[in-house]
């Protein structure tokens, strides 16, 4: 009985991530270092030293954590880019239909 529940639970789990157009993440973190700058965005090393910093995996389409610590693209704030120690929080997520394999926050 308990292997028919298992191997409903991973069907049922497998037919959820087949719809994923993206990955996502909540995270509160701060900006470790930038890493790249182009006209509008900044790509971002995040820092998770501070006492709430998190990173939660959505359940149903989960970014990966080896990804984000690749970097994360931030749009520019007035032409300027974050700084090490700014605090960001927000959903991270990594489209699956476009050939760009940046990760971004909302």
């Amino acid at each position: 009985m308990k292997s028919i529940f298992v191997g409903i639970l991973v069907l049922a789990s497998s037919i959820a991530h087949a719809d994923c157009t993206q990955l996502e993440a909540q995270v509160i973190a701060k900006v470790g270092n930038v890493i790249a700058e182009d006209a509008s965005t900044c790509t971002v090393l995040l820092d998770y030293s501070g006492p709430y910093a998190q990173v939660n995996s959505s359940f149903a389409c989960p970014l990966d954590v080896d990804d984000i610590s690749n970097g994360v693209t931030l749009q520019k704030e007035n032409g300027v880019c974050a700084k090490a120690g700014d605090a960001i929080s927000g959903i991270l997520y990594k489209s699956l239909k476009s050939d760009d394999s940046r990760i971004y926050l909302y």
